[in-house]
């Protein structure tokens, strides 16, 4: 497994609280880098999520996208409220590595991260992303983590690119998962 894919599904999951400062943003200057984030996860106060099979469920509770065609949003209404599953196995390397990267996602490549707080079992994240075809995500998860088991809440908008028109969708809905058992 790469990365929990499910947290980052919500962009297709940062000002932030670290160990002394009260922010994971060292230098001040708006964006976590690589090593500011580094420091974070490393100060000790995080909750490391243990190796095994996990069960994550997605909901979304709201959509919108202005202009949508009434089709398109006639489909996405019957998947409001819907629960989606995924089984996923958290390798022991995996779980060492639990790192901006594992939280932004496959294909987040182009992140910055506004905030990132993984303080004991809460995690408050804000990133924005730039999309493949010129839009960008802006994407804010908090809730409650543990080692065997998390809760999130997401808020998401996306700004397509041109190629898709320009608009803008928002998106918001919860995120769980828990480890059910030893990989398969």
């Amino acid at each position: 497994m790469k990365r929990f894919a499910a947290i980052a599904l919500s962009t297709g999951l940062l000002t932030a609280c670290g160990s002394d400062t009260g922010t994971a943003d060292a230098d001040g200057d708006g964006v976590i880098s690589p090593e500011e984030m580094r420091a974070e996860m490393a100060d000790g106060s995080n909750v490391e999520m243990q190796p095994g099979q996990w069960e994550q469920t997605m909901t979304i509770t709201e959509f919108d996208m202005p202009g949508m065609p009434d089709e398109l949003k006639g489909m996405m209404d019957t998947q409001l409220g819907q629960t989606m599953k995924f089984k996923t196995c958290l390798t022991e390397e995996d779980a060492k590595k639990q790192d901006a990267d594992f939280f932004a996602g496959e294909g987040m490549e182009n992140c910055e991260f506004q905030e990132f707080d993984r303080s004991g079992n809460t995690m408050n994240l804000r990133m924005t992303c730039s999309t493949p075809d010129g839009g960008t995500a802006k994407v804010s998860m908090d809730g409650e983590f543990g080692a065997q088991a998390y809760t999130l809440t997401m808020d998401n908008e996306v700004s397509l690119g041109q190629s898709m028109g320009g608009q803008t969708m928002t998106m918001k809905g919860t995120m769980s998962a828990s480890r059910i058992g030893d990989c398969n």
